[in-house]
């Protein structure tokens, strides 16, 4: 009767765990769903370049990296060889990662870049809804400056107005 019941205990035990290992990794999906940004509309020049090994997705060489770029159904491959190796500009859906950063596009048009779209060349940086200090320190570089450094530059400052003076020229 206890090797029955030892039996059915591990078995629920293990259903148990299975149970809070699923849910905590719909929680993990769902988290990551809400920290990825919805796709966007976008519009990129580059060099068009062949994916190894794909038919259905090729990549555009912009100035910052290179992009995957899916093909719709309606373009055919072998449309696109004539544009291979030249600057072309597309526009579609962009899909970005939860960092934020371009993943790849799905192409709705694309055509031999005219010089109008030079303004294309650089991939867009999407601006997130909430941003801390700490973001804003690593994404800028920041290094941050010493007291003393600041009071060196003002020492350097010739100013002969008295303060009263400067600060109602600044109104």
């Amino acid at each position: 009767m206890n090797f029955a019941i030892s039996a059915v205990s591990k078995s629920l035990s293990k259903i148990c765990s299975r149970s809070l290992s699923a849910k905590n990794s719909f929680e993990k999906i769902s988290k990551l769903e809400n920290a990825t940004p919805a796709p966007l509309k976008i519009k990129l020049s580059g060099k068009l370049d062949v994916l190894k090994y794909s038919h259905s997705m090729v990549e555009i060489v912009s100035r910052q990296k290179r992009v995957k770029v899916k093909l719709p159904e309606h373009v055919n491959f072998e449309e696109l060889k004539p544009l291979f190796g030249q600057e072309v500009t597309i526009t579609g859906i962009a899909n970005y990662n939860p960092a934020y950063q371009l993943v790849s596009i799905l192409i709705s048009d694309i055509h031999a870049e005219n010089p109008s779209d030079l303004y294309f060349r650089n991939i867009p940086s999407l601006i997130k809804e909430t941003t801390d200090i700490k973001q804003l320190i690593v994404k800028q570089k920041y290094t941050g400056f010493h007291k003393s450094d600041f009071d060196k530059l003002v020492d350097e400052l010739a100013i002969d107005e008295p303060l009263d003076v400067l600060l109602a020229s600044i109104k």
